[in-house]
């Protein structure tokens, strides 16, 4: 029997006729196919689409039987030649600690692979698939409507040392510090030491303050000696005279972010001679009678001149991204 062939100018399918009936040019159906979107002439032409090829077997990738991990989002990156693929073997709906979750980067240009994130933290399930994938610059944005909105930077999950390995690592909400620079410390033995006179409030265990005076030898009586003294000091003595200067902190992540601040402290302010009057005949001293006529309390400027800043961190191991 002769093979009859059509070529398709009309490029336009026709479900309404019989098969038989349908006039040359047009086509009742069409299998790998696809309409030109190109801006020359051939504009809207029907266009034969190659038939796929398997380029690589990411479950083989991670010695798994072929076939173990299932698609669960794909992204075409076509600026950079780059497809990120979302894989996971889990079918269930709660979290599982031996799921095999993963996401890879494939280029197309090289067809080589490179996995970005692996472990069961990414909880994935094939009954989520991940249609919310977006790239912005070096970002990876991805949510699946079962986990919170996430975030990688693919050059750093691509190089050695990879940091992306539990759910506040790759969290779009990062981790921020919520406690407040301490300004105090616990005495020890060896802090004790450190000081030619410590005092009676300066007890093991017990608890100072880490805002110093360190320039002045005295006390504000002139006689006692001032146990912070240092002689070797090198810093500017009058830079928090005049200034009530509070404190924070935030966290800087790899990435170049930053979290959100912390908590401000309080005032580190000490006034000169810690707030007290002095009066001594002898040495023609009466504050007292002097802030009376002048109208200005003299003293009433910060003494502290060196702060030693106690960051606390959340977490005994915090790895900043």
């Amino acid at each position: 029997m002769a093979e009859v062939k059509n070529a398709f100018i009309a490029s336009k399918m026709n479900k309404d006729l019989d098969a038989r009936l349908v006039p040359s040019g047009e086509y009742r159906n069409a299998i790998n196919a696809q309409i030109s979107r190109s801006e020359g002439a051939d504009v809207g032409a029907l266009e034969n689409v190659l038939g796929n090829q398997l380029k690589v077997d990411f479950s083989l990738l991670v010695s798994l039987p072929s076939g173990t991990l299932k698609t669960i989002g794909t992204y075409v990156d076509e600026i950079n030649n780059f497809i990120y693929v979302f894989l996971t073997n889990h079918t269930g709906s709660t979290y599982s600690t031996t799921a095999k979750n993963y996401i890879f980067r494939y280029d197309v240009l090289s067809g080589t692979s490179v996995k970005l994130v692996e472990g069961a933290f990414l909880n994935f399930s094939t009954q989520n698939k991940i249609y919310g994938i977006n790239v912005l610059e070096d970002f990876l944005f991805f949510t699946d409507n079962r986990n919170q909105p996430r975030k990688i930077n693919t050059v750093i999950a691509a190089g050695y040392g990879n940091p992306y390995d539990s759910e506040d690592t790759i969290s779009v909400a990062k981790i921020n510090p919520y406690q407040p620079i301490q300004l105090y410390q616990k005495i020890t033995s060896s802090i004790a030491s450190e000081f030619t006179a410590p005092s009676t409030d300066q007890a093991i265990n017990s608890y100072q303050t880490t805002m110093q005076n360190v320039s002045d030898e005295k006390l504000p009586d002139g006689t006692s000696n001032n146990p912070y003294y240092d002689s070797n000091f090198v810093g500017d003595t009058e830079l928090l005279d005049d200034k009530f200067i509070r404190f924070s902190y935030r966290f800087k992540f790899k990435d170049g972010e930053y979290s959100l601040l912390a908590p401000f402290t309080q005032v580190a302010f000490i006034p000169k001679q810690d707030g007290y009057f002095l009066y001594d005949a002898s040495d023609n001293i009466n504050d007292m009678n002097d802030a009376l006529q002048s109208t200005v309390v003299q003293f009433m400027e910060n003494k502290v001149d060196k702060i030693q800043l106690i960051i606390p961190m959340p977490l005994t191991k915090l790895v900043l991204l």
